[in-house]
């Protein structure tokens, strides 16, 4: 009896890249003040973010896993980023001790929000750049304040 060939078939599949996890929000109760408004242009005016009520001296969490890229003062407020990537997550005005290159999780306490900037005394502003433009940061079913 003679071998039968053996026929081997190669089967392509697309590849994706699974979705990166959802931001979580960095202050409870998640109560949006503000939402995202694209700007026309890269340099036009516009929301970059969302804000999120708090008051000053309410605990910050990290709203993704990552390491913190930068923790210091722009134009008067306390800001801090976090990048996981392609992502950068950046939380404002927040007061925080951690050093730069610090790993921390989602939902560790990074800081806490302090005053300055649009969100004086009211809120704290999240912003996501993803692949250096900014994208909306999260998707709340929450109800936008006056």
């Amino acid at each position: 009896m003679r071998p039968m060939p053996l026929l081997l078939t190669l089967v392509l599949l697309p590849i994706t890249t699974p979705a990166p996890p959802a931001l979580r929000p960095p202050v409870r109760p998640a109560v949006v003040v503000a939402r995202f408004h694209a700007p026309m242009d890269e340099y036009g005016a516009g929301h970059r973010g969302i804000d999120l009520r708090a008051l000053p001296g309410t605990p910050v969490v990290a709203p993704m896993d990552g390491i913190v890229t930068f923790v210091g003062t722009v134009a008067d407020k306390d800001v801090v980023s976090i990048t996981d990537g392609p992502r950068i997550a950046s939380m404002e005005p927040v007061r925080s001790a951690l050093p730069i290159g610090r790993w921390v999780r989602s939902g560790d306490v990074i800081g806490t929000v302090g005053q300055g900037g649009h969100c004086d005394r009211r809120c704290v502003h999240l912003g996501l750049r993803v692949d250096g433009t900014y994208r909306p940061p999260l998707t709340l079913r929450a109800r936008l304040l006056p």
